[in-house]
C-alpha cells in the first residue's frame, strides 16, 4: 500500500519524476518459482476505498544494488529491518539509509530527522492482524512525513546548487 499512497502524495505536490517510488519484498515469502505475487486483495480494496490509483504489481525481492543506487530506504517494521541484514552487511553507508516508515511521523523538524531514525513504531502487518484499515492509517501518516522530509531535502538541494 505505501508505495501506492505515497506516489499520489508525490504526484499531488507536483513532485512526480523528480522523486522515485518503488516497493520491495524484504523476503521471498511473496515469491513462489520465481514469480512474486500480486497485491493482497484486501490492500488493494482498502487503496479504492480511498481512491489511490494503482497499476499491477507482483512481489520482487529487494536486491544489494538497489540499497546502494537509493538514497532513501524505508521499511514497514522491525521484521522487515532485519531482512534487509543481507542486503546492507556491514556497510555504514547503507545502514545510513534505513528508517521505518513512522519514523517520518515523529519528525518535528525535518533538519533534526536523522534523530528519529530507526525509532519509529511498526506499521501493524495487515497480514497477521486483519486490520487493513489500520495499517492504511499509519502508513498514510507515515508517507505525510516522508514527504515533508523529501521536501526539505528538495529544498537542501535547490540552495546548495543556486550557491555553486
Amino acid at each position: 500500500m505505501a508505495e501506492f499512497i505515497f506516489k499520489k502524495m508525490v504526484k499531488d505536490a507536483h513532485l512526480n519524476g523528480m522523486v522515485e517510488i518503488c516497493s520491495r519484498a524484504t523476503s521471498c515469502e511473496e515469491i513462489l518459482a520465481g514469480r512474486g505475487n500480486p497485491v493482497y486483495p484486501p490492500a488493494v480494496r482498502q487503496l479504492q476505498i480511498h481512491g489511490i490509483p494503482m497499476e499491477e504489481k507482483f512481489a520482487e525481492r529487494i536486491t544489494t544494488e538497489e540499497c546502494r543506487q537509493n538514497d532513501i530506504i524505508v521499511v514497514m517494521d522491525d521484521n522487515n529491518l532485519r531482512n534487509m541484514e543481507p542486503f546492507i552487511g556491514a556497510d555504514k553507508a547503507l545502514h545510513a539509509k534505513m528508517w521505518k516508515m513512522l519514523d517520518f511521523e515523529s519528525i518535528d523538524s525535518p533538519k533534526d530527522a536523522s534523530a528519529a531514525r530507526l525509532t519509529g513504531d511498526n506499521i501493524a502487518d495487515p497480514w497477521y492482524t486483519g486490520n487493513f484499515p489500520l495499517s492504511y492509517s499509519q502508513i498514510e501518516r507515515g508517507c505525510k512525513g516522508l514527504l515533508n522530509y523529501v521536501l526539505y531535502l528538495s529544498t537542501l538541494l535547490c540552495t546548495t546548487r543556486s550557491h555553486s
